[in-house]
């Protein structure tokens, strides 16, 4: 629940937002620290809840510079009736860059999964 450590994962002009209707595109490390400690400081936010990022594919456009696919899941909690939350998650594209050794985030996206059933 540290934003500011979350947020340092991208560069200082790093973007982020989600692949739907009406996403907010976050410009900037500050903007994405404050998306996350809005999220981190939400009444309904479950600590036990976790997150899991599965990398499916890392492509090295230039030395400096990588495309990155994987699937975020969100899993563990309880629901307000105190039954198990079920698993969501997250499709995630990624572009890092890396400048003096360290590699930071440029620009990434998330576009929810979507079940099978709901098509």
């Amino acid at each position: 629940a540290d934003a500011k450590a979350v947020a340092a994962l991208w560069s200082e002009a790093g973007t982020h937002g989600g692949l739907i209707v009406g996403a907010r595109i976050r410009d900037g490390r500050e903007s994405v620290q404050q998306m996350w400690a809005t999220g981190f400081s939400q009444p309904s936010r479950d600590p036990a809840r976790k997150l899991s990022v599965a990398i499916s594919r890392i492509q090295f456009l230039r030395p400096d510079v990588a495309s990155v696919d994987a699937r975020n899941t969100y899993h563990g909690g309880q629901t307000a009736a105190g039954g198990l939350r079920p698993d969501t998650g997250e499709l995630l594209f990624a572009v890092l860059t890396r400048e003096n050794g360290t590699w930071t985030i440029a620009s990434s996206r998330v576009a929810p999964l979507i079940s099978s059933s709901a098509r």
